[in-house]
C-alpha cells in the first residue's frame, strides 16, 4: 500500500511494525509535524503501533523509513481537518485495513499562544483559532471517527487552559473549554461498545520546546506520550491529566 504525503509515496512495511506475532495495529497521529505531535509518533512506535502520521506541512520527511521505521503511511491534514474532500481519507483507510488494524486516533491539534487581550483580539485571529482549535477537531472526528472499529478509542489532546483562565491567552483558554465540552458530547452520544472518546490535559508546558517563556513547571514528552498510550487502552479513564499536582 502506498498512500500520498504531498506527492510522496510512504510505503506500508511487509513486516510487523509492532515487532511481535500478534495482529498489525495502527494509530492515526492528527498533527503529527508539530512539536508533541511528533514525538507522539516516537512513542507510539515504540510501543509496538504502526502509524498513520497527518499533518499540514513537513510530512515528506517521513518517507525516511529507516528514520521513521513506525510510520506506514501519511495523509494530507487538509483532508481531515480542513476543506479538502475526505475521499482520500477513505481510500487510505480502506487501504490499510487490509494490512493493519486500525485501534485509534491521537488528535495534537493547536497550539499555545501568548498576545492580545480578548477584547483587542481582531476578528480573523479570533475566527483563525475556532478553526485551527475547534473546528478543525470536529472536522478530524467525523472524517476519521466512522472509519474506527468498536472499541477503538479517539484521544485529544487538551491543556490547563481549558479549565483555567489565562490572561492574554483567551483564544487558547475558550477554544480549550470548547474542545472539552466537545469531547465530553461525542462520549455522551458515543454507542455503548463503540467508539471511546477520550482527552488527554497536558497541565504544563512540553519540556524541550524552544516556545516555552520561563514556565513554572514542565512535563516530559515522556509523560504525555504514555498518558497517551494508557488513554488507548481498554478500560482507560475518560480524562488522563499529565502533570496534575496530587490532591
Amino acid at each position: 500500500m502506498t498512500a500520498e504525503s504531498r506527492g510522496t509515496p510512504v510505503p506500508v512495511p511487509d513486516d510487523d511494525s509492532a515487532g511481535g506475532t500478534g495482529p498489525l495495529t495502527a494509530v492515526v497521529v492528527v498533527g503529527a509535524t508539530g512539536f508533541v505531535g511528533s514525538r507522539l509518533v516516537r512513542h507510539l512506535g515504540d510501543a509496538g503501533f504502526g502509524v498513520v502520521v497527518c499533518g499540514r506541512t513537513r510530512l515528506e520527511r517521513f518517507a525516511d523509513r529507516a528514520a521513521y521505521p513506525e510510520v506506514i503511511a501519511a495523509l494530507d491534514a487538509g483532508a481531515v481537518t480542513g476543506e479538502a474532500s475526505p475521499h482520500a481519507v477513505a481510500v487510505a483507510l480502506d487501504d490499510l485495513a487490509r494490512t493493519h488494524r486500525l485501534v485509534g486516533v491521537v488528535a495534537s491539534i493547536g497550539g499555545w499562544s501568548i498576545a492580545d487581550r480578548l477584547e483587542e483580539v481582531p476578528a480573523d485571529t479570533w475566527a483563525g483559532f475556532l478553526d485551527s482549535h475547534l473546528t478543525s477537531h470536529l472536522r478530524a472526528v467525523q472524517r476519521l471517527a466512522p472509519r474506527l472499529p468498536d472499541g477503538a478509542a479517539y484521544v485529544v489532546l487538551n491543556g490547563a487552559a481549558s479549565h483555567t483562565p489565562m490572561a492574554g491567552s483567551g483564544p487558547v483558554s475558550v477554544t480549550g473549554a470548547a474542545l472539552h465540552m466537545l469531547v465530553e458530547v461525542l462520549r455522551l452520544e458515543s454507542a455503548p461498545g463503540g467508539v471511546r472518546y477520550r482527552e488527554v490535559v497536558v497541565e504544563h508546558a512540553v519540556a524541550g520546546d524552544e516556545r516555552n517563556v520561563d514556565p513554572d513547571r514542565e512535563v516530559s514528552a515522556r509523560a504525555v506520550g504514555e498518558a497517551v498510550v494508557a488513554a488507548l487502552a481498554p478500560g482507560s479513564e475518560a480524562v488522563v491529566r499529565v502533570g496534575a499536582t496530587p490532591a
